[in-house]
């Protein structure tokens, strides 16, 4: 449900959504990762099936990013009570 909500808001033919088979962190789903070459991967967990926005303005940070690294307080408002790993 999550999947589609973010593909049905996705604006920009930059940024590439794709389900992958797993994540390994299945007690915690739904789960959710950034990642992009030369760039850290981040994965949030625990996200509800509600934060389509949230993780799509944080793909636009981490898109814009020429590092990728993303401080906590740029986090849009419901990723930064989540569990993430970088």
């Amino acid at each position: 449900m999550l999947l589609e909500q973010v593909k049905a808001q996705l604006q920009s033919d930059a940024l590439k959504v794709q389900p992958v088979g797993c994540l390994w962190d299945c007690d915690r789903a739904c789960v959710v990762a950034f990642s992009a070459t030369d760039k850290p991967t981040y994965v949030f967990s625990e996200i509800a099936s509600d934060y389509a926005e949230a993780l799509l303005e944080f793909a636009e940070c981490y898109a814009q990013s020429k590092t990728g690294n993303i401080p906590h307080q740029q986090f849009p408002e419901p990723l930064r009570e989540v569990a993430i790993a970088v």
